[in-house]
């Protein structure tokens, strides 16, 4: 989930809400912890950019191709 900072910069929170119950194993309250994963998010977006290239070239290409693993199974075509 993105989020806005107070100082309005966009960035990235993982929530994770834990219920806190009583001795009678009644809800109690509710504990948030909220954690900025801004810099995971960035990361994972720039390793995905390589990829998309390499989609994208594959698509549009004219000639044929194909990748095979060393153990011989075909992936694209």
């Amino acid at each position: 989930m993105d989020s806005l900072k107070k100082d309005g910069n966009r960035i990235w929170i993982s929530v994770s809400p834990y219920l806190v119950i009583d001795s009678d194993n009644r809800p109690n309250f509710v504990v948030f912890q909220i954690d900025d994963i801004t810099r995971q998010k960035k990361a994972d977006i720039s390793s995905r950019v390589p990829e998309r290239s390499f989609d994208s070239i594959f698509e549009n290409s004219t000639d044929g191709v194909a990748i095979n693993e060393q153990v011989g199974n075909f992936f694209r075509s």
